[in-house]
């Protein structure tokens, strides 16, 4: 083969990322314009296939089979919303994040991992204005050690964790990633009356600014924990919509760029959040802010 060794490229990622890949396939998503990734696609290697949009590679796998789809450096434009299905895995080359960059199609919501026990990582994603960037409703979904920035303009989320559209948003894990400060809501927690948000956890993510950092739930939710977290301009850091209960919800070891009296909005923290060991700029908080 020319150029670019695609087996070992796959040995890197299961390594790296600590993962088997079992008896899934593996997709490498690569450029048109590259000699390499297009004598691949031609060859249509044993071990893995070549695609040249993050769509194809999506469309190629199967359900549940566990299925991995690469994503190689460089800007790649979607041509619509990508879509895994149950138990898909897309990564980024180990150390490449910022410079992998998924692009959402125009005036279009960049992801929807509705399926379950999908993840995302190690990748750099681009939100249109005015749009979601990645809806989960999914179950047991991960997004990890991944940036979001709005193309221009404000987006309207980066991760909405959707509680209030079957199959519902839990077992939800947001970790160490980037959010720019150009949303509304960097994470929106969103739900109904079904009561659905449950076990989610975001934890070691920086969010620059935009309006809210964490949007809590309009409704009750359960086992929400936000630690560990640096929030570093958000107007409303954790933006809690109304006096509703969060059972067994923590937050906890996170760093705030503003008073304590700003931690929250709209109404006091519902006393069933246990709030601790929180840093603001008049020092540590031990107890829910007034």
């Amino acid at each position: 083969m020319l150029g670019m060794d695609f087996s070992r490229l796959r040995a890197l990622v299961e390594s790296t990322y600590g993962l088997s890949l079992g008896t899934g396939r593996v997709f490498f998503v690569g450029d048109s314009t590259n000699r390499w990734h297009v004598e691949e696609l031609v060859n249509n290697k044993v071990d893995g296939t070549v695609r040249t949009s993050l769509t194809s590679a999506l469309s190629s796998c199967e359900a549940s089979r566990g299925d991995v789809v690469v994503v190689m450096p460089g800007s790649h434009t979607l041509d619509g919303t990508f879509t895994p299905v149950a138990g898909t895995r897309i990564f980024g080359l180990p150390g490449m994040r910022e410079a992998t960059t998924v692009i959402a199609l125009a005036a279009t919501q960049l992801g929807a991992l509705s399926a379950a026990n999908c993840t995302v990582q190690g990748l750099s994603f681009n939100v249109i204005t005015g749009t979601d960037g990645v809806v989960v409703t999914g179950s047991n979904c991960t997004i990890k050690d991944c940036s979001f920035r709005a193309v221009s303009g404000t987006a309207t989320t980066f991760i909405k964790v959707n509680g209030a559209t079957t199959p519902f948003g839990a077992g939800i894990r947001i970790e160490n990633c980037f959010f720019s400060d150009d949303a509304v809501s960097a994470i929106d927690l969103n739900t109904d009356g079904n009561d659905k948000i449950e076990d989610v956890i975001i934890e070691g993510c920086h969010i620059a600014g935009g309006t809210n950092g964490v949007k809590l739930p309009a409704h009750n939710c359960e086992s929400v924990y936000i630690t560990n977290n640096v929030f570093a301009a958000s107007t409303n850091p954790i933006n809690v919509t109304a006096l509703k209960t969060g059972t067994g919800s923590v937050i906890s070891g996170n760093s705030f760029g503003v008073a304590a009296t700003n931690d929250c909005t709209n109404a006091a923290l519902p006393a069933s959040y246990f709030w601790v060991n929180n840093y603001t700029r008049a020092g540590l908080s031990a107890a829910n802010p007034a």
